[in-house]
């Protein structure tokens, strides 16, 4: 079987297992294509995502529309990520229109080219052909692939990355509801065309790569036992942590002199990893 489906869900859950009650694995995103090679008892469906990860996920959060994914693919489809945290899918382009779905930083919508859009407002599709408006200001580029050049990509993953500060650790999260190590990481990039292996781990056949550690820029990755973080620079790095008194994302230092210096990670690297 492979058949391919569109996240309808603002957060789908993956799990480790074809069940309600299985490990939370990963969360997909809005709009995401996933490939779905297994149909399981319970409307589970064992699938690939977009960024060749091996999941399962429920058929309450997936779209079966041929017509829908192709129309998703092609190219004359003007796609847009929402950038913003979260944003809201009204009825009307005003601030008091109803709102239709909530979607959350990394979800895809189509664009469509209306004149008589409200200034700041942009006219969208949702998958299965509802209309609806968001605020201009929530849209950004789709990027499919990468698209910037190196001291430009490894700027914006970081920019990127501050922008989750505060956000509650989740396991398996990678949405502003809440996120964890490799899905913070793995987000930035993703946002900007960049697909690695979902999980804490350099995996052969993906873009991550190791490098010696004093060559580490920032944007580059610090991978721990069973936790990954990116490199700001100045031996500063961010990371989702579920250490108590954090819990979340935070940023903190490999400098003892910082009060933020964690020697447990500090002493812990057990190798450096980039994408460049």
């Amino acid at each position: 079987m492979n058949k391919k489906a569109i996240v309808i869900s603002p957060r789908a859950l993956y799990v480790c297992a074809p069940a309600f009650d299985a490990e939370a694995d990963d969360e997909g995103w809005y709009g995401h294509i996933v490939t779905c090679t297994q149909k399981l008892d319970g409307g589970w469906y064992k699938i690939i995502t977009p960024y060749r990860y091996e999941t399962y996920a429920h058929k309450d959060d997936l779209l079966f529309d041929a017509k829908e994914v192709k129309r998703a693919e092609s190219e004359d489809t003007k796609l847009m990520r929402v950038w913003a945290l979260a944003g809201d899918v009204h009825t009307e382009g005003k601030h008091n229109g109803n709102v239709i779905l909530t979607l959350y930083r990394g979800a895809i919508v189509e664009r469509i080219d209306d004149e008589n859009a409200p200034n700041g407002w942009t006219h969208v599709r949702l998958y299965g052909g509802a209309e609806g408006f968001m605020r201009s200001t929530q849209l950004g580029a789709y990027y499919s692939k990468p698209a910037l050049g190196e001291e430009e990509l490894r700027n914006a993953v970081c920019s990127l990355a501050r922008q989750y500060l505060g956000t509650q650790y989740r396991w398996g999260g990678k949405t502003p509801l809440g996120i964890d190590c490799s899905g913070l990481v793995g987000s930035c990039y993703l946002m900007y065309g960049v697909d690695m292996y979902r999980n804490a781990d350099i995996v052969e056949g993906f873009c991550v790569h190791e490098i010696e550690r004093k060559d580490i820029k920032k944007g580059d990755m610090l991978f721990f036992k069973g936790h990954v973080a990116m490199y700001l620079g100045e031996g500063r790095y961010i990371h989702s942590t579920s250490k108590a008194g954090s819990d979340g994302v935070v940023i903190n230092s490999l400098s003892p002199c910082d009060p933020d210096y964690r020697e447990d990670l500090a002493n812990g690297v057990i190798a450096v990893g980039s994408v460049f």
